[in-house]
């Protein structure tokens, strides 16, 4: 038995953690997922705010030793598990808390000291328990040699290319009864994720229709800023083939699902240079620096699509995310 461990809980509304568990349960069918949100009312919490989220990994770390003691590999993230210093561990490395604190925190908030240095410690112990460490992409990469000072192996998440595929754009605005010039966000409202950036464009821009795909409440004070609630994430390609353009301006990422499933359907995006937006050369990808967002956003525009659903096919293939995945357990 191989065991998946996370704080979240690995829910069908899935962020990057989840679909990368997702995937690798479809590489070792014996996968069994424990997350610290589903076993929660069992191992109780923490109220201890600076220490909250290390507590919590420390207590799953405890609930393993005590019940899967005999398990065939561990795959941890983050900071699970710091407390475990048993060797049959693969640290699967989706950012770091210390390269979100410098890329999307700013100074003047305590929580940038809490996560580039506390929370950062216990990362980087739990890299250190494992036998490898694996990067989602080069820039996590770069971030687990500068901030735990440890290599570690690139291994991109696969996206789905039967779910995620170019569908007729007009077929696709009459089922979600869109009509105009629609630019899709996908994410969370806030900083981070650059949603001030969003919200910058669309009250410049009045006449394109900005649609929001949410994974939180958020009233929009814009007429042309819809919200609208998370969906699954099978229900995602139809709101990307909808769209004219999907604008991720998000401040960091370790990897950056939207940016390549948005490509696999042909679509264009624009980008800030991080996670693998850096390491993708397409004609539908526009990179820009924040204070150049808004010239680089009515370029993408006004361009046409080109096809990338087949650099998604070299670079992100469920097959080579497969088979590297099996060829490292195996040299393990």
């Amino acid at each position: 038995m191989k065991l998946f461990l996370s704080h979240a809980g690995l829910s069908e509304v899935a962020g990057g953690v989840e679909r990368y568990a997702h995937y690798l349960s479809t590489v070792f069918p014996d996968l069994l997922k424990l997350d610290y949100h589903s076993l929660q009312n069992e191992l109780g919490d923490s109220k201890f705010f600076p220490l909250k989220e290390p507590l919590r990994a420390k207590k799953l770390g405890e609930y393993v030793s005590k019940n899967y003691s005999n398990v065939e590999t561990v795959f941890t993230n983050g900071m699970f598990c710091w407390n475990l210093p048993q060797k049959a561990q693969i640290n699967i490395c989706h950012g770091s808390y210390a390269a979100f604190a410098e890329k999307a925190v700013s100074k003047t908030n305590p929580d940038y000291y809490r996560l580039k240095y506390l929370y950062n410690f216990f990362e980087r112990k739990s890299a250190q328990n494992s036998l490898k460490i694996v990067s989602n992409s080069k820039q996590t990469s770069l971030n687990v040699q500068k901030f735990f000072d440890l290599d570690s192996k690139i291994i991109y998440p696969p996206v789905d290319t039967e779910l995620f595929k170019p569908l007729n754009l007009e077929k696709s605005k009459e089922k979600l009864d869109w009509s105009g010039v629609n630019v899709l966000f996908v994410g969370r409202p806030e900083y981070a994720k650059g949603f001030d950036l969003v919200e910058k464009l669309a009250s410049k821009f009045s006449e394109i229709n900005f649609k929001c795909i949410l994974s939180r409440p958020y009233i929009s004070k814009l007429k042309n800023l819809e919200v609208i609630m998370k969906k699954k994430h099978s229900e995602l390609p139809l709101y990307y083939n909808s769209s004219d353009l999907i604008v991720f301006p998000s401040r960091f990422e370790g990897f950056g699902f939207v940016t390549v499933e948005a490509l696999a359907c042909n679509k264009k995006v624009v980008a800030l240079n991080t996670g693998v937006s850096s390491e993708i050369n397409s004609e539908n990808l526009f990179l820009c620096e924040e204070n150049a967002l808004e010239s680089v956003f009515l370029n993408a525009i006004k361009s046409e699509e080109k096809d990338s659903m087949g650099l998604v096919k070299k670079l992100f293939s469920v097959d080579a995310f497969s088979k590297q995945w099996k060829a490292l357990v195996n040299e393990l």
